[in-house]
């Protein structure tokens, strides 16, 4: 939980507060002092052994386990201890804190009220540790603040453990990720008004927004919206991010040129604990609202929208092409839409692992081992054969 007025943006509860000089002077020297400290996606993609900050951010989480026997070295040096505490979100010695990083670093994160001191633990020589409020991610040319994906902390012996729902059932406010960076990817250059629907914190929005006249983004969740309109700051970029859903957003900002939308993970559940397809944040019942009200959606021929959904495809169905079209055959649309599937192991469950009813590591569709066998078991009794990640892209006639 970030510990400032998501509203505000102040580092105390104070509705309707500007921020303060104090704290926008904080987010200034946080992001000029980070790459001084050498705090980058490809230093730390290189610390850590990934090809590149796109696989260390796709794979986050195995790399966090990767390294889980390299805390003492890796907070030897500013970007390991950086890395330590924001990357795999594990403690650092308080001593090592004060050696490494620059006292105007140091300043900035306490002012921002990101770090937070604890007595010593197991492992940590005995003296104060500190570990991060939030994550803080480096990612192409600048930083994301979010809620982590996962910590590794002494309570779960430096493994990576999972974060769960929020207290309001909502999925924590996620850093760049695999589904983030798989649409990054894929998508076209469009230029003129972009609308990023479910924006998180804000990556999808801020990461290209020199390339449009204007970018906006929309988040049923208001820790989302306070996260991105402090990246937006971070990023020095002018961005419009409010609390709506997406037809609320269309009806503040759009039509628009193009619309992204990176879909959730699994459709909201009804009490029975099956998937509501109907409830209004599921990509079936999304896709559906955006082809009935395309005119409205897209501002002219050409438009494009582009959603990466995660297919739950149905033993009948020999794809998720096949299982995207049912979802839209009763819709009238003058558009052309094409479904790519996308491989990527985080982000699927193939049709093996539902016959053996054991998810497979690193996937990122269940929150810890109860939720992935309760995942696992009803995926089986509804007689899904596969869940694969696949790019609908509709493009207004």
């Amino acid at each position: 939980m970030i510990p400032w007025d998501t509203t505000s943006l102040t580092p105390s509860p104070a509705p309707g507060a500007a921020p303060s000089p104090r704290f926008l002077a904080a987010l200034r020297d946080l992001a000029e002092e980070l790459p001084h400290h050498h705090y980058t996606d490809k230093a730390v993609a290189a610390l850590l052994g990934a090809a590149d900050g796109t696989d260390l951010l796709r794979n986050s989480a195995l790399y966090a386990l990767w390294s889980r026997d390299r805390v003492t070295e890796l907070a030897g040096e500013p970007a390991g201890l950086l890395t330590q505490l924001f990357f795999r979100n594990g403690e650092v010695p308080a001593a090592a804190w004060s050696r490494r990083l620059s006292a105007r670093l140091r300043t900035a994160l306490d002012t921002l009220g990101l770090v937070e001191e604890h007595p010593g633990a197991p492992g940590a020589g005995g003296g104060p540790v500190l570990t991060a409020r939030a994550a803080l991610s480096p990612y192409e040319d600048g930083y994301y603040l979010s809620d982590p994906l996962f910590a590794c902390r002494a309570v779960s012996h430096g493994y990576p453990a999972m974060a769960g729902y929020t207290a309001e059932g909502l999925d924590p406010v996620m850093p760049p990720h695999a589904s983030t960076l798989r649409l990054a990817a894929h998508r076209g250059e469009h230029g003129g008004r972009l609308l990023d629907v479910g924006t998180g914190s804000g990556v999808l929005a801020l990461d290209r927004a020199h390339r449009y006249e204007a970018v906006a983004g929309v988040d049923i969740d208001p820790r989302a919206v306070g996260y991105a309109r402090l990246n937006a700051r971070l990023a020095h970029v002018e961005a419009a991010f409010e609390v709506a859903d997406f037809r609320e957003g269309l009806d503040a900002f759009g039509p628009v040129d193009h619309l992204v939308f990176n879909a959730p993970g699994r459709a909201p559940l009804k009490g029975d604990g099956n998937a509501d397809t109907a409830h209004p944040l599921s990509a079936e019942k999304l896709l559906q609202d955006i082809a009935r009200r395309l005119p409205g959606v897209l501002a002219r021929p050409g438009g494009v929208a582009e959603a990466l959904v995660i297919v739950a495809v149905p033993g009948r169905h020999p794809d998720a092409a096949a299982t995207v079209d049912e979802w839209l055959a009763g819709t009238e649309s003058t558009a052309r839409l094409t479904v790519t599937e996308v491989r990527d192991q985080a982000l699927s469950i193939p049709a093996q692992a539902i016959e053996k009813l054991r998810i497979q590591p690193g996937c990122l569709l269940a929150n810890g081992r109860e939720d992935a066998e309760s995942l696992i078991a009803a995926l089986k009794a509804a007689g899904i054969r596969e869940v694969t990640p696949a790019i609908v892209t509709v493009v207004r006639d």
